[in-house]
């Protein structure tokens, strides 16, 4: 779900909002460390040429930025 400013105003006021997203790359050498140093980690695998992935790729977006407490 998008955020709609007509319901909640100024997206900074939320309290669930955040300007950082937590959002990493994960890479075979930090897959392990980042699973061990994280309580939650979410992991989206994708490819370029997937329409779905692609699609589904701004939901991810919002989720980080919303969850900081999420690692992405």
């Amino acid at each position: 779900m998008a955020y709609d400013a007509s319901l909640w105003g100024n997206r900074n006021d939320l309290p669930w909002v955040h300007d950082t997203m937590s959002t990493i790359e994960l890479t075979e050498e930090t897959f392990d460390a980042t699973l061990d140093e994280h309580a939650i980690v979410l992991v989206d695998w994708w490819a370029e040429w997937c329409g779905p992935c692609k699609q589904f790729g701004p939901i991810f977006e919002e989720a980080s930025d919303r969850h900081t407490d999420v690692t992405f």
